[in-house]
């Protein structure tokens, strides 16, 4: 029996000895991933905005003054890149400096939060795993990464990079609202609901990605009680259609399908050896503590 548990210990060091490499590989994966779609955000941002000011309301863009303009799209660069920051952030420590999260049922007992701590703005976007702390050469044992922690990883990383893209999507959506480009009148709740609802296809302006075509109804400024229907196009930034525009992002959101794929198949071959030694070191703990009376 003692062989037996032997053996399989064996075997679980050996799948973690695979899941330590794959959740390199799947950092890395990432990293390349966000960088390419940052790259690929600020080229489909600026062609959103382009086709929103010249096709979707070129008479109030011609109403600014050249100054204006210069002005609007240099706060349209400065936010893009202020969103790619916060994409590589994502990413900038490796999954080994971070533990699981309080639901992982494979949980050390060792490991606390850092006592370091960030600004409200990083945090917003950095997933929810907080970093380990060090383990001394006399610790019992090694703090350990699961397959659980790493898809939890993932998902968070992933959560994190739509409420980016959200987010730039509303701050854009009111640097227009603020320079006259789209109806001044349209109230920010409204603003901030477009720029995250996930609109069904024929809302979409045109064959333009990224950009939201909505009718809504406002009062009339000139008649008391009375309301017209407003057709307003607003930004609209989508994870989906980014990878579809750019091959480069999309080569990288394959990548990341093929690792997760491997660790699902890592994980729960995990799963299984670790309750194979459970059921062994149970029957051992049974034996040891019967007696016949």
């Amino acid at each position: 029996m003692a062989g037996s548990v032997k053996q399989i210990e064996q075997e679980i060091a050996a799948l973690e000895d695979a899941i330590a490499d794959i959740a390199q590989e799947l950092h890395q994966c990432y990293s390349d991933y966000l960088q390419v779609l940052g790259e690929g955000l600020r080229q489909q941002l600026i062609l959103a905005t382009y086709h929103l000011c010249t096709q979707g309301y070129p008479e109030a863009f011609l109403k600014l003054s050249f100054s204006r303009r210069q002005e609007l799209q240099s706060q349209i660069r400065h936010q893009v890149s202020r969103s790619q920051n916060r994409l590589f952030n994502l990413v900038r420590a490796p999954i080994s400096q971070q533990k699981p999260d309080e639901n992982d049922p494979q949980k050390s007992e060792d490991s606390e939060p850092s006592p370091e701590t960030e600004s409200q703005e990083n945090q917003d976007f950095r997933p929810s795993i907080s970093p380990l702390k060090s383990v001394s050469p006399s610790s019992p044992k090694p703090l350990l990464i699961t397959p659980y922690h790493l898809l939890r990883w993932q998902e968070n990383i992933d959560e994190a990079t739509t409420k980016i893209l959200h987010r730039l999507s509303h701050e854009i959506n009111l640097l227009l609202q603020e320079y006259a480009i789209m109806p001044p009148e349209l109230p920010v709740a409204l603003i901030e609901a477009a720029s995250k609802t996930e609109p069904p296809l024929e809302a979409t302006a045109g064959n333009t990605p990224n950009l939201l075509t909505l009718m809504v109804e406002t009062e009339d400024e000139n008649e008391e009680q009375t309301s017209r229907v407003t057709q307003l196009i607003t930004v609209h930034l989508r994870i989906s259609e980014i990878e579809f525009s750019d091959p480069r992002v999309m080569a990288g959101r394959q990548k990341i399908r093929q690792v997760a794929k491997r660790l699902n198949q890592l994980g729960r071959n995990y799963q299984k050896k670790l309750r194979e030694r459970a059921v062994l070191q149970a029957e051992a703990a049974w034996r040891s503590s019967w007696f016949d009376e």
